[in-house]
């Protein structure tokens, strides 16, 4: 009896497990703890892409927010100027002018205070500070208005503005003055290595008696040669 007994208290109890297995595992499971997690299965496949979402909205951009304006920068400098342009086209036609004034009739008398003379090479220099003499004149036929010079000064008889102008041959160096009465209106210096013409003209307003005449200085060396051309010219320019 007693080697027995093992074998059937294992059958009994298979036959109550396998009569009351199911009532049995519910009550381990509403009456038991939790149990441990398991250890983490292995990664599956990856799946398929899912459909195509919708549109979002747009978002903000990064450069939309505008700045305040900032003040005017200092003005540069001027830049080169630009090449030349074409001409333009003609413009109009401009207003006729109004019609002058009548002229005052010509007045041959104006006319008669005139003289263009030249000087012959005499036998020495002309002394310095002293009127020159120019004592040929120019024109062949002289007309009725040409007057002479009195010890080679024009003396004026008609009051006005006069035009004087002289030339004259030098070699090396020259220094002349125009004088009105005793007063220097204008002085000519120049030098050269050889010769040279110098000339000058000046307008002087003269009264009756004035006087008017060319003088050399000591700083000079007239041309006394045959070719040589020394001349003096004066005329009324307008009457006063």
């Amino acid at each position: 009896m007693g080697p027995c007994w093992p074998v059937c208290g294992t059958a009994l109890l298979l036959l109550l497990f396998s009569l009351s297995g199911p009532s049995l595992v519910q009550c381990q499971a509403s009456c038991g703890g939790p149990g441990t997690h398991g250890i983490p299965g292995a990664h599956g496949a990856p799946g398929s892409d899912g459909p195509k979402g919708e549109k979002g909205e747009p978002g903000e951009s990064f450069f939309s927010t505008q700045g305040l304006k900032g003040d005017p920068g200092a003005r540069g400098p001027a830049g080169r100027p630009g090449p030349k342009g074409d001409p333009g086209q003609t413009g109009p036609q401009g207003y006729v002018g109004r019609k002058g004034e009548q002229g005052r009739p010509f007045n041959p008398s104006f006319q008669r205070d005139l003289f263009s003379l030249k000087r012959e090479m005499g036998p020495g220099l002309p002394k310095n500070d002293e009127p020159m003499e120019f004592n040929r004149p120019i024109l062949s036929d002289p007309a009725p208005q040409i007057v002479s010079l009195t010890n080679g000064s024009f003396v004026c008889k008609t009051p006005g503005l006069y035009f004087f102008s002289f030339h004259v041959s030098v070699k090396s160096r020259v220094c002349l003055k125009l004088l009105k009465n005793l007063e220097v209106q204008l002085t000519m210096c120049d030098n050269w290595e050889g010769f040279l013409v110098t000339s000058g003209s000046a307008v002087l307003p003269l009264q009756d008696g004035d006087r008017v005449s060319l003088q050399t200085t000591r700083y000079n060396h007239i041309a006394t040669t045959s070719g040589s051309s020394h001349t003096f010219t004066g005329f009324l320019v307008q009457k006063t």
